[in-house]
């Protein structure tokens, strides 16, 4: 401990970093407090704690600040507005602030948003969020009565250390920051920027409004002609695709035959991500139909082949997978040589699992609405799941997309990307007369298949995370994309890029039509996109 003493005396003492890192404080809660949408002159931010109640006066006329009296008792400084730091410095609150952060329309933007939004900026940032192991003093700070707590924990299932962060529009935690003897000027600074540039609306309607406006205006039709220029499918889910030029779809679900049929679970049964085992970007799954094999390959390892017509496991087991929050039924399929070279080849270890739609479990129901958080989609619209995907049988990006996103990594001076850093089924390519229109997707309803009678429908974007910073070719992670698509994609508490489509023909008309129950998509084939 001498050494750490010796430190603390040597820059001047206790009350030299109190007063240090409280100057800090105190500047912080000012700049904090002046953050203004500048379409409403909403306020940004909303404090919490001792913080909130230290008033400042500034007046910026010359660059100059005038300051009211000292108000502050002997006991507190609540309620004061500040004369001379100097003498006040012992009766100010800890160089901790609590706060929250406000959109322009008076909603919150969740802790975990924030968080997130923080380890993706040029210089990252590292926040403490949630409620500060005081749930206590959370409650009393966010107004949130009993019945609120109860709720959150029974229907919204938040629990302590989870990324729920706001249900029923209130917040369920907040973010933290604080300052110690070795904090900076230049910290707090980039701490400002970040939450001015990332949050503070200075256009008509907060963060990306117009896009959508000048999106509009642009399509002079109800409807446009594409084409299909790539064609995708994931035999394993989170292993490398397999391009196909053509390929078997169900008219009554939109699935592709054997996309994401396959699934790698550890012990818990959950399923295994990319993001969290990047080795999975390695592994080549491909599909024989003629032998009605699965032909899995990785460097350095034999040849996988697996039998798709009956498992070589001795006593095939069913159980419950759990799939990005998502709960599905499966089967553990193939040998114990299956699960040895998928074990060696990811150093973790781990079965192959094929979905079994009998023993789909559903999310539990309050309401009669399935419960859903901000980073999820509800999947009401599309109860047939047919695989392993995260949201809908089908994801969509369109070329355009790509390339402007291209632009913007450019501009970053960042490694550019391609269509499989997003994990498509269909990658489109659409004429469009505004090219600067980011994400034409986005304002598509329907997407028509002329020559098979078939439309999908959109159902949703898809929500990014960490996973398109991984490189598909050689599975290394460190890229940029997240942090460039949240600097024009960012929607709440989501960045999206791309999205869902699910099969919108009736039942009545499918059965109809037994003879053409699935339908042959193949690459360069025309799409007439709706809007």
């Amino acid at each position: 401990l001498q050494p750490c003493i010796d430190e603390i005396y040597s820059i001047g003492g206790m009350e030299q970093i109190s007063y240090h890192t409280k100057s800090l404080a105190l500047e912080a809660v000012r700049r904090l407090e002046s953050l203004r949408h500048t379409n409403n002159g909403r306020r940004a931010v909303i404090l919490y704690g001792p913080w909130s109640s230290v008033v400042s006066t500034f007046n910026s006329d010359n660059g100059r600040s005038d300051r009211g009296t000292n108000t502050c008792s002997d006991d507190n400084c609540s309620g004061v507005v500040i004369d001379s730091f100097e003498t006040m410095v012992d009766k100010l609150p800890g160089p901790t602030i609590a706060f929250n952060i406000i959109r322009h329309d008076g909603s919150y933007v969740g802790y975990n948003e924030v968080s997130k939004l923080a380890s993706l900026y040029k210089h990252p940032i590292q926040f403490r969020t949630g409620c500060f192991c005081n749930p206590g003093a959370c409650q009393e700070a966010l107004e949130l009565d009993d019945d609120d707590i109860k709720h959150n924990f029974l229907q919204g299932g938040h629990v302590c250390g989870d990324e729920i962060d706001i249900i029923n529009e209130k917040p369920t935690g907040a973010v933290r920051i604080s300052f110690g003897k070795d904090s900076i000027w230049e910290d707090l600074d980039s701490l400002i920027t970040f939450l001015e540039k990332t949050f503070v609306s200075y256009d008509c309607c907060g963060n990306g409004c117009g896009e959508e406006e000048s999106t509009n205006t642009a399509l002079a039709s109800s409807q446009k002609e594409a084409t299909l220029s790539e064609l995708y499918i994931y035999p394993i889910k989170s292993c490398v695709a397999m391009r196909v030029s053509k390929w078997k779809m169900n008219r009554k679900t939109a699935s592709f035959q054997y996309d994401r049929e396959f699934a790698l679970v550890d012990s818990s049964g959950s399923a295994l991500r990319l993001s969290t085992y990047p080795k999975m970007g390695l592994i080549r799954p491909s599909i024989d139909l003629d032998k009605e094999t699965l032909v899995v390959k990785g460097d350095g390892f034999p040849d996988l082949v697996i039998d798709l017509g009956r498992s070589s496991c001795i006593n095939p087991m069913s159980r419950e997978i759990k799939v990005c929050g998502n709960r599905c039924g499966g089967t553990l399929w193939g040998s114990h040589a299956v699960s040895k070279w998928f074990s060696s080849f990811l150093g973790v270890q781990c079965w192959l699992a094929r979905y079994d739609g009998s023993a789909y479990v559903s999310f539990p129901e309050a309401n009669g609405e399935r419960q859903i958080h901000s980073y999820s989609l509800n999947r009401s619209k599309n109860t047939s799941r047919t695989g392993f995907e995260n949201e809908a049988p089908i994801l969509l990006i369109s070329q355009h997309s790509v390339n402007m996103l291209n632009t913007v990594l450019a501009n970053q001076g960042s490694k550019l990307v391609n269509s499989k850093y997003f994990r498509p089924n269909f990658v489109v390519d659409v004429p469009l007369r505004n090219k600067s229109i980011s994400n034409p997707e986005d304002s598509w309803s329907n997407i028509v298949l002329p020559r098979h009678d078939l439309t999908l429908s959109m159902i949703g974007q898809c929500a990014r995370c960490s996973m398109v910073d991984i490189d598909p070719t050689s599975g290394s992670k460190g890229g940029k994309t997240l942090r460039a698509l949240a600097e024009y994609r960012r929607d709440k508490g989501r960045i999206n890029f791309g999205i869902f489509l699910s099969s919108s023909g009736s039942e009545e008309k499918i059965s109809s039509n037994n003879d053409q129950r699935e339908v042959l998509i193949e690459e360069g084939e025309k799409l007439i996109i709706r809007y």
